[in-house]
């Protein structure tokens, strides 16, 4: 078994060791398709060898592989529809982000609850408003008044956010729609994701699986 560069070096001379050379010959160059450019690249790769000690200096007669045949992979979104299906599927995830594991009948209660804050913060409530406010702030031990305002920033980020996602939605369709090549509806889709990451960082949002 050959680990480090002692145990290659102790079969000079032997098949084995012209079989492992070939091998570590063979991975010098990185092959990866360019969305960009549409077309395969082939970017030398020192890691295998660097674990045995060469560097790409001790390969002077390498050579990149021929890639003029290489089919290029089929695009990851055939159709308009397809693309405009996977961004709404992200946006929805990147929604869900946001506002956490929510059940629908609390999230449907959003709207009525931001009133009953604002208005407790105001001392306009009335006594359902009250209720709703006070009753929550029992039950998680929160001054009623902080609770409110927790309630109401939490309202303004969810707000803003809304508003930039249905921007970034409809900017997106259009990109989808304007596409000629197959290809480009990727281009478009990481396009979007990347500006919904920023906008999210400005608000303070981090998007899980986004770094």
């Amino acid at each position: 078994m050959i680990s480090t560069r002692k145990d290659l070096d102790a079969l000079a001379g032997t098949p084995e060791h012209d079989a492992f050379m070939q091998m570590l010959e063979g991975s010098l160059y990185r092959v990866h398709f360019d969305t960009g450019a549409r077309q395969w690249v082939a970017t030398e790769d020192d890691t295998m060898i660097a674990r045995y000690g060469f560097a790409l200096t001790d390969f002077p007669d390498r050579q990149a592989p021929d890639l003029g045949s290489k089919t290029p992979p089929p695009p990851a979104y055939p159709t308009a529809d397809a693309a405009k299906a996977a961004m709404i599927q992200w946006a929805s995830d990147f929604m869900a982000s946001v506002t956490g594991p929510v059940p629908i009948d609390e999230r449907l209660s959003w709207d009525a609850k931001e009133a009953a804050a604002r208005a407790y913060v105001a001392e306009t409530a009335d006594a359902a408003q009250t209720a709703m406010i006070d009753g929550e702030a029992a039950i998680t031990g929160e001054v009623p008044a902080d609770l409110a305002a927790i309630i109401i920033a939490r309202a303004d980020t969810f707000r803003a956010v809304v508003a930039r996602v249905a921007g970034l939605r409809r900017k997106t369709i259009a990109a989808i729609d304007a596409v000629t090549d197959p290809a480009d509806y990727e281009v478009a889709l990481v396009a979007a994701k990347a500006e919904a990451i920023t906008l999210a960082a400005a608000l303070g949002i981090t998007v899980p699986g986004e770094g």
